[in-house]
């Protein structure tokens, strides 16, 4: 890897930080996911909506903790 991260990664049992790394501590937001929360809700809103994101007709919930 060429630039390795400074933090361990994320296993799932971190992923309820995210939600509130964005809301009160953006630097370890960006440090984990290498982009500011208002870029990462930007990108979420974008996509949200894609196919992709949908099983069988039935939507698919897009959460920041998923």
């Amino acid at each position: 890897m060429l630039n390795p991260p400074l933090t361990p990664m994320m296993k799932s049992s971190q992923l309820h930080l995210v939600e509130s790394f964005a809301n009160h501590h953006s630097d370890l937001f960006c440090q984990w996911l290498r982009v500011n929360p208002e870029l990462f809700d930007d990108i979420l809103n974008q996509i949200s909506d894609h196919p992709i994101f949908s099983s069988g007709g039935s939507p698919i919930v897009i959460d920041k903790i998923q």
